[in-house]
């Protein structure tokens, strides 16, 4: 399970995430999808139990879902974030 850095300032306005890393001063936004993963990463679920979600949710198959959700924590994990 990735854990979220610890030097990250976390704010959620409406549906979309915004996050600040304090220690490179940069800004992340998250749009609908990206901030739908991010906030059950928080919530600790696993990449099968997002993938499961996102595919409920934006009504695709469970294989793309789960494909998009480990692109999306690929990412994540590139900018540091987790």
């Amino acid at each position: 399970m990735p854990k979220i850095a610890e030097n990250l300032i976390i704010r959620k306005f409406g549906d979309e995430y915004f996050l600040l890393d304090s220690k490179e001063e940069k800004l992340h936004s998250l749009n609908e999808t990206g901030s739908l993963i991010f906030s059950l990463l928080l919530k600790n679920f696993k990449k099968d139990a997002i993938a499961k979600k996102m595919a409920t949710e934006y009504e695709i198959d469970d294989q793309t879902a789960f494909k998009d959700v480990e692109e999306f924590i690929l990412v994540l994990s590139k900018k540091g974030i987790i």
